[in-house]
């Protein structure tokens, strides 16, 4: 296990953030060029096993999450709130750890990450009025002479044998995805 975390100067003084835990998969030592070149993967990666849940159902959502972090042994961020999972029927067949943690996260509508701590966290996304503006680009293969825009709106249509419906988000006017 390695954590890995950087230092910068500010005005106050340095400053050392984690950035997160990892676990090195593979070595490389070049003696000649005085360089190791070291691969590491964060906890997510030994979450492939699959899952073989012992309790019983139908169960709360919470408990099946207790369920993983008791079998994976890993440590929960404090602000999880799993409280609010919905509860399953039946036990879900041939999904691994990492693949039920991302079904339950997605019933709450956010995703399954290892923040800067090494500990597990359901994410979701937060709306925000940011804008990215041509300055903000680098010259680094970007276009920088792109006209800014937003998305107002998604529209999918779905086929079937009998009918077609249009599924619509957002404001049908402006740029559409």
């Amino acid at each position: 296990l390695i954590k890995v975390s950087f230092t910068i100067e500010t005005e106050s003084g340095l400053v050392e953030r984690q950035i997160g835990e990892f676990y090195l998969t593979e070595i490389k030592l070049d003696r000649n060029n005085k360089t190791t070149a070291v691969k590491a993967v964060d906890k997510m990666a030994f979450l492939n096993d699959q899952f073989k849940s012992t309790i019983s159902y139908p169960a709360l959502g919470k408990n099946i999450v207790q369920e993983i972090v008791n079998d994976c042994n890993l440590r929960v961020n404090n602000n999880l709130n799993i409280s609010n999972l919905p509860s399953f029927d039946k036990k879900l067949e041939k999904v691994s750890y990492r693949e039920m943690l991302g079904y339950l996260a997605q019933t709450v509508g956010a995703f399954v990450v290892f923040n800067n701590r090494g500990e597990l966290e359901f994410r979701k996304l937060i709306r925000t009025e940011k804008r990215i503006s041509k300055s903000a680009y680098l010259l680094k293969g970007l276009e920088v002479d792109e006209v800014e825009f937003r998305i107002n709106g998604i529209s999918v249509d779905l086929k079937d044998d009998k009918e077609k419906k249009i599924l619509v988000m957002g404001s049908p006017l402006g740029t559409q995805v």
